[in-house]
């Protein structure tokens, strides 16, 4: 994560977030000189690590791929698109906007339904789908209930196989973390063709790369409002196929790429030691 100690005081009560702020940096110090080497996105080296333990910095791998590896020959475009959307229940002309993760503080599920509320997408129909369990989906729920006119539908944590027909049907994936450090649902969905919406955490940035057809990018401070305006234009963007002809570099941060990665690390680190 880029803010570690953000997200704990998201999940803590305040008394164990204070001992922890007191505890947490001289735990990882120690920890830290007794590694090699750290292997993180970059934002999440510069902005915690290095800031954190510049005296550290020849231990942080900027070269290394981050990634998490993600299984491309899963998470791909399925090519059956109107099928797939047709047994959701979705027309042609809806707006599928899609949240994959736990329903938990950190993830700001709350912030994403009053943005989806607040999309204007004419007169399409509309469906927030949200996948995931967690300690919020009761409260989730009520929350959603609430907005009489938003279509928010609760699936269920689904995992494998079962998400990439989501991701194929989907028109954008939506997230707007406290923290992140690499959200693979990012690359599932880039990997199935589906574009981002996405605030600035992680290596999202990374990812994203400035490039319209792979979604936008947008900071922590974005409003419903804005951030509901990025939706709406990735939406009427709507190039899947030039999202899938772009996110075909998905192999870059698929598990080949991954290991590859890492086991030269592993090479290097080992020479000369048994």
């Amino acid at each position: 994560s880029d803010k570690p100690m953000v997200a704990a005081a998201v999940i803590f009560p305040r008394p164990i977030y204070w001992l922890l702020s007191k505890l947490f940096p001289r735990i990882e110090r120690f920890i830290l000189k007794r590694i090699d080497a750290v292997i993180a996105g970059e934002k999440v080296l510069r902005d915690h690590y290095q800031a954190g333990h510049p005296g550290l910095v020849q231990k942080f791998r900027y070269e290394i791929n981050p990634a998490v590896g993600i299984d491309t020959e899963l998470f791909r475009p399925l090519g059956n698109r109107p099928a797939i959307r047709a047994e959701l229940g979705l027309q042609p002309d809806d707006v599928a906007v899609l949240f994959v993760g736990r329903l938990e503080p950190v993830k700001r599920v709350d912030f994403l339904i009053d943005a989806f509320a607040a999309l204007d997408v004419g007169d399409r129909r509309r469906c927030l789908l949200i996948v995931g369990g967690g300690e919020l989906e009761d409260e989730l729920r009520r929350h959603a209930a609430e907005r009489a006119d938003a279509d928010v539908r609760f699936l269920g944590e689904r995992r494998g196989d079962s998400l990439t027909p989501l991701y194929n049907a989907a028109d954008v994936l939506v997230l707007s973390s406290e923290t992140e450090g690499t959200p693979t649902v990012v690359r599932e969905a880039l990997a199935c063709g589906l574009p981002v919406v996405c605030n600035d955490v992680g290596d999202v940035k990374q990812i994203i790369d400035g490039d319209p057809a792979l979604g936008e990018l947008l900071p922590y401070d974005t409003t419903v409002v804005q951030f509901a305006e990025a939706v709406r234009r990735v939406v009427e963007r709507g190039d899947r196929e030039r999202t899938e002809e772009r996110t075909r570099k998905a192999a870059e941060f698929g598990e080949a790429a991954t290991f590859a990665d890492t086991y030269e690390l592993y090479e290097q680190l080992s020479s000369g030691r048994r």
